[in-house]
């Protein structure tokens, strides 16, 4: 049944067509609302759950595959392929549109860098419309900080990792193996990588700047 999406949404699930595993499934299947873009709406029929909509140009899906979307999605977006921005921004922009208070990002990294860094840099677009945002894959979880912020220990991710989104941002870290006061994190330096929560709930003050925040396991 056609999920109507005037109603309150509280998170999306987005899934494009960077790798996908099976362990997302659970995860993504506990979204209010689910977009496939391009080939993720392929992966997630594939795979037994049918998104609410199906967004992109569908130029990674053959003929057959598209028509496949379009029996089986109620609501599918088709754009050009000549277009200005990349089937997931248009995504992210629909999305926001419903205004959910989160939004996750499957699928993004991938074998493209090009593309993954574009999804990195998509980030800044859902924190514009006051959305939490994160990228999701198998070993990591990406999320954008700015002012501050408690997190706690994580089973599935033990290490975190900071980096300033631009040039530079001045931090302050409690409760981390690596504690930091007022310390200014520069691009172009590792020092925010492999940090650990040693003390929860631990506390992120980002006096300036924004912080891409990377939760990590082997």
């Amino acid at each position: 049944m056609k999920r109507d999406i005037k109603k309150s949404i509280k998170d999306i699930a987005i899934v494009a067509g960077g790798t996908l595993d099976l362990t997302m499934k659970l995860r993504i299947k506990k979204a209010s609302y689910i977009i496939g873009v391009d080939r993720g709406a392929y992966w997630l029929l594939k795979n037994n759950i049918v998104p609410d909509v199906a967004i992109g140009d569908f130029d990674s899906v053959s003929p057959r595959q598209f028509a496949f979307i379009e029996t089986k999605v109620a609501r599918v977006v088709r754009h050009p392929k000549e277009k200005d921005t990349t089937d997931l921004e248009l995504a992210i922009d629909f999305a926001c549109t419903v205004k959910p208070k989160t939004i996750e990002l499957f699928g993004v990294i991938g074998s493209r860098m090009d593309h993954t860094w574009a999804g990195v840099q998509l980030l800044q677009l859902i924190k514009s419309h006051n959305i939490s945002g994160s990228i999701v894959d198998m070993y990591n979880e990406l999320s954008l900080l700015s002012g501050f912020v408690t997190l706690h220990k994580s089973q599935s991710y033990r290490y975190i990792s900071f980096f300033p989104l631009h040039d530079r941002s001045q931090v302050t870290l409690t409760g981390f193996r690596y504690n930091v006061s007022r310390r200014v994190f520069v691009s172009g330096s590792s020092l925010g990588v492999s940090n650990q929560i040693v003390s929860s709930p631990a506390k992120v003050i980002i006096h300036d700047g924004q912080l891409l925040m990377v939760r990590s396991r082997d």
